[in-house]
């Protein structure tokens, strides 16, 4: 909905520029405006093509458009299983994002791309100048090993991330992804099995 928000702004002042100037910029603006709200408008009623179209057109009209419609092009290639474009508007977004390699790799681990998804969070890692930023990282880096199906990495991972944690709210806040973790798996593994019984023979 914050989304949907910042993109209302966006076709405000986009109409609100236009209004002060001249009546081929009014004109503009106010076909941005109708292009905005049939993108929101289509993307709130699933319908998913629709408003790629819409916000590809609007970008077209106005480039200024693209700090908000850029993310919101991501979202949608994803949800239609569309890696290449969805990671080219990734790729964009990433430039203004303050975490890239953290956002590049959640577009890839919602792709299926896991490996992807590791290779970026292990290179952020090798990049990240001290424990508290590196703690986010790992933690992410976790989530993609349990999504990509190893658990186990994704234990060690946070034990690791517990150890070099910088203080004791970072390893408790650790530690409870480390107990969510493991009832997860033991959701997932289901009951012990009841021991056979044995025949008795007279």
């Amino acid at each position: 909905m914050m989304r949907m928000a910042g993109l209302a702004c966006t076709a405000l002042l986009l109409a609100g520029a236009g209004a002060v100037g001249s009546a081929p910029a009014a004109t503009h603006a106010a076909a941005a405006d109708t292009l905005a709200r049939r993108a929101a408008a289509a993307e709130r009623a699933g319908r998913l093509r629709d408003a790629v179209a819409a916000y590809t057109a609007l970008l077209k009209q106005d480039t200024a458009a693209e700090p908000v419609v850029a993310s919101r092009l991501v979202e949608l290639h994803v949800r239609l299983d569309e890696p290449v474009p969805a990671l080219a508007w990734a790729a964009r977004v990433a430039r203004r994002h303050p975490e890239p390699a953290a956002f590049l790799a959640g577009v890839y681990a919602r792709l299926g791309l896991f490996t992807d998804a590791e290779m970026a969070l292990r290179q952020a890692l090798r990049e990240a100048p001290d424990a508290a930023r590196r703690l986010p990282l790992m933690w992410q880096l976790a989530e993609t090993q349990e999504q990509a199906g190893d658990s186990g990495a994704a234990r060690e991972t946070l034990r690791l991330a517990q150890r070099t944690a910088g203080d004791a709210r970072q390893r408790e806040a650790t530690e409870r992804r480390l107990e969510t973790l493991r009832a997860r798996q033991t959701i997932k593994a289901g009951p012990d099995p009841a021991p056979e019984q044995r025949e008795e023979h007279p």
